[in-house]
């Protein structure tokens, strides 16, 4: 789209408007990035019952997938899209510390043999893949949302994982999927309410003194979750609260500060390496192509050729127009795409919620 004035209709439905400036078009783009194995995993956990074609191949996670970016697609009228997704390949994290994710239990076969499903969908939507070894997707999301904003364009992030949280700012907010439908948007004031006034920035400390079980992060043993808030409250960065322990003894109402002044002080050192390991890398060696993530024109038949081999005919039925620069939503003239067996969808989105 150049910078002369164009006139167009909405995708939100708020008519024709008229676009006389780059900036006012730059103020109306929307980056929507995609904690790809994140979405999969809790679609797959969500579902009551599976999805099997009649090939015998489970497609539970990809569908739960493409039903959530589809409906986030229609709520919140993206400009541009990108996914990501974990490699095999050990991280720095895992490196630095072997045990690190290390009592996660093996998950089922045919949830792994999800990705690749949603890669096939998403390569003829136009959709990026991002991926590196040695970083995990938190990471990739980390260091594209950061280059967005330098390119002047704002964030959402779609994801189920709240160590995220500590990339909410002005100019990127975060979509919380938790499962059973529930979602919740958070921006700065959002993340400081969930963390008893600590914003976004505090994040990876909270999480660095609290620990995390299922990350295996042990954080700072006998500092509880609101011992480990009030002292960066009350002392700020880690930095400033390590250099300033015997003040953890005069805060006042801190029931126990005596001890937790002395068990941060015995485990200064354990708090710092979890804070490598909490902390998202926003420098990545990879790049946000506004260009190539820019999304409303795509191969929709072959799109729909793959959903129909994968016997996913709702989502199918769901697929937006491909159109030159905007979507309209289509779920009048999709209904010749496919007959929905009822009693093959029924229940199937419950624990999913309205996705609708």
């Amino acid at each position: 789209m150049n910078d002369s004035a164009s006139e167009s209709t909405d995708a939100r439905g708020f008519g024709n408007l008229q676009m006389t400036t780059s900036k006012a078009i730059a103020d109306d783009q929307l980056f929507l990035l995609i904690d790809g194995h994140a979405i999969v995993f809790r679609a797959w956990f969500a579902m009551r019952d599976h999805l099997i074609t009649s090939a015998g191949q489970n497609t539970t996670g990809a569908s739960g997938f493409m039903t959530m970016l589809l409906k986030t697609i229609r709520e919140q009228n993206p400009t541009h899209i990108a996914v990501t997704f974990d490699t095999k390949a050990p991280t720095f994290r895992k490196d630095m510390f072997p045990a690190y994710k290390a009592q996660r239990q093996e998950v089922d076969p045919a949830l792994h043999e999800q990705i690749p499903i949603v890669k096939e969908i998403l390569e003829p939507m136009g959709i990026p893949v991002y991926e590196y070894d040695g970083f995990e997707a938190d990471d990739l999301i980390g260091t594209l949302s950061k280059q967005a904003t330098e390119q002047g364009i704002k964030t959402l992030i779609l994801t189920g994982d709240a160590d995220q949280l500590q990339l909410v700012d002005e100019k990127t907010s975060l979509l919380m999927y938790t499962g059973f439908g529930e979602m919740r948007t958070y921006d700065p004031a959002g993340v400081a309410e969930r963390y008893d006034g600590l914003g976004p920035e505090y994040v990876a400390e909270i999480k660095a003194l609290e620990g995390d079980s299922s990350d295996n992060i042990p954080g700072v043993p006998g500092v509880g979750k609101k011992s480990a808030r009030t002292v960066l409250a009350k002392l700020g960065h880690f930095p400033s609260l390590f250099n300033n322990l015997s003040e953890v003894e005069r805060i006042e109402g801190l029931r126990g500060a005596k001890r937790a002044m002395n068990l941060l002080e015995e485990h200064r050192d354990t708090a710092a390496e979890a804070l490598v390991l909490t902390t998202i890398v926003r420098d990545v060696p990879i790049d946000f192509d506004a260009e190539q993530s820019k999304f409303g024109q795509f191969d929709r038949e072959k799109v729909i050729k793959i959903l129909m081999d994968y016997e996913l005919r709702l989502v199918a039925n769901r697929l937006p127009q491909s159109e030159l620069g905007h979507l309209k939503q289509t779920n009048s003239d999709n209904k010749d795409v496919a007959k929905t067996s009822a009693t093959h969808v029924s229940g199937q989105m419950d624990m999913m919620g309205d996705l609708s």
